[in-house]
């Protein structure tokens, strides 16, 4: 069975390529494996504020060999600087909610 799992992230938050692709070289296991992949490119150092800040896409592959089997997938993403507050207050930053997928291929049971 495989799933696959979208996060579209805003200007406020991103998630690092480099460290995605790092994660890309632990995930194969007996029976799963999981890729992460990371489309647009945002600079890593720009504040959320910043006409650098550029958003991205997050997709992650899960190939589960055991259709039974239970799926946990952390995405590391990172928050940007936000402007000052002049009221002293914290903001809010919203994390979109990931959009899931499964694909059934002829040989999964059911």
């Amino acid at each position: 069975m495989n799933w696959i799992i979208v996060l579209p992230l805003g200007w406020d938050v991103f998630s690092d390529p480099f460290e995605l692709d790092n994660l890309n070289a632990g995930h194969v296991k007996a029976g799963r494996s999981i890729t992460f992949h990371s489309f647009g490119k945002p600079d890593l150092e720009a504040p959320a504020d910043s006409e650098h800040a550029r958003s991205n896409i997050v997709v992650v592959e899960a190939q589960l060999e055991i259709a039974s089997s239970a799926l946990a997938v952390a995405i590391p993403v990172h928050l940007r600087y936000q402007p000052p507050s002049h009221s002293g207050s914290f903001g809010q930053v919203q994390l979109p909610m990931p959009q899931v997928y499964t694909r059934l291929s002829s040989n999964d049971p059911g």
